[in-house]
Order: structure tokens, then C-alpha cells, then sequence
């Protein structure tokens, strides 16, 4: 390429002295090897230098992204650490409340039972004295029906007087009580 250059250049100029120099192969060779090298140091070392500039950036972010990994992968063991801690904590306050209700409602339980035992005895008294009464009361009206029916043939004059002097008597007393009665407890007799 060279050569060739030369030789158009030396046709043209007509400087034998040009064409000499270029003539030796050598020369051409120095020549390209130095205009590389000038080349090499004007283009490369920018370059290079903005590539070492990334590689620096990219590895100083790789360390600073390292950093918070670190960081964060031992905020995170130690929530998983206090995790396990308040589950454990949890379970065991659990069981002893557990045990707490189960006292609790035991306790319950036998006041419950021996609520409804005194309900079931006031019940079954209020009962028998119903029941009672009821009784009483049957037994009362049987006693006066029979004696409607079997008095008035038993009776005769004899027991008759002495019935009557027994009710009037009986009036007497009474009467006679109550005259001894204040105006006070007549007053009070009267309102009942």
C-alpha cells in the first residue's frame, strides 16, 4: 500500500530522495507501528480508563449490595430468633391460661351443681308445703262435708244445749277480751 503510494508520489513529485525512504520496507513497517501506538495512547486509555471506571463502580455497588444483604439476612435470623421465642412465650402462656379456665369452669361447675341442688330442695319443699296444704285442705272439706251429713243425725237436744253454752261461753270470753283491748289495738283490729 505503501509502495504503491510512493511510487504515485514519486511519479508525481519527482523527489528521488522521498522515494528512497519509502522504498525500504522497514521504514513503513516503523512508520505504522508508531502511528498505532500514537493512536493506542490517544483512543485507549480513555477507554480503558471509563471501563475500569465501571468495573470499579459495579464492584464497590457489589460490595455495598453484599453489605445490606449481610445486614439484612441478620435483621431477619433475629426476628426469626424472637419468633420462635414469643411462640414459645404464646404456647406457654396458652397452657397455663388453658389450665386457668379449666380451674375456672371445674369451679363453675360445682357452684352450678350446688346451685341447682338448693333450687331442687327449695323446689321440693315448696312442693311437699303445696301439697300439704292441698292435703289440709281436702282433708278439711271432707271432715266438714262429713260432718254436714252425719252430724245432723248424731245430734239430739241434750248435745245441742251443751253446744250452744259452749259457743256462747266461748262469746263471753271473747267479749270480754276485748273490752280489756285498748281503743289503740280496736283501731288497729279494725284496719286489719
Amino acid at each position: 500500500m505503501f509502495l504503491f503510494a510512493v511510487e504515485t508520489a514519486e511519479q508525481l513529485s519527482g523527489y528521488p530522495l522521498v522515494s528512497s525512504w519509502f522504498e525500504n520496507n522497514l521504514i513503513n513497517w516503523l512508520i505504522l507501528v508508531v502511528l498505532l501506538v500514537i493512536l493506542w495512547q490517544k483512543v485507549t486509555p480513555p477507554m480503558f480508563a471509563s471501563r475500569a471506571e465501571k468495573i470499579e463502580t459495579s464492584l464497590r455497588e457489589a460490595a455495598e449490595a453484599r453489605t445490606q444483604s449481610e445486614l439484612l439476612l441478620k435483621e431477619q435470623q433475629a426476628k426469626v430468633a424472637n419468633v420462635e421465642e414469643e411462640v414459645a412465650q404464646k404456647q406457654a402462656d396458652a397452657k397455663v391460661l388453658a389450665e386457668e379456665l379449666r380451674v375456672q369452669r371445674a369451679a363453675q361447675t360445682q357452684k352450678d351443681m350446688a346451685d341447682l341442688g338448693q333450687k331442687l330442695q327449695n323446689q321440693i319443699a315448696t312442693e311437699r308445703a303445696v301439697a300439704i296444704t292441698d292435703l289440709r285442705s281436702s282433708a278439711a272439706k271432707a271432715a266438714i262435708h262429713l260432718t254436714e251429713q252425719i252430724l245432723p243425725s248424731m245430734m239430739n237436744e241434750s248435745i245441742r244445749g251443751k253446744l250452744l253454752n259452749q259457743f256462747m261461753e266461748q262469746l263471753d270470753s271473747s267479749t270480754s277480751q276485748a273490752s280489756t283491748l285498748s281503743n289503740e289495738d280496736r283501731l288497729e283490729m279494725k284496719t286489719h
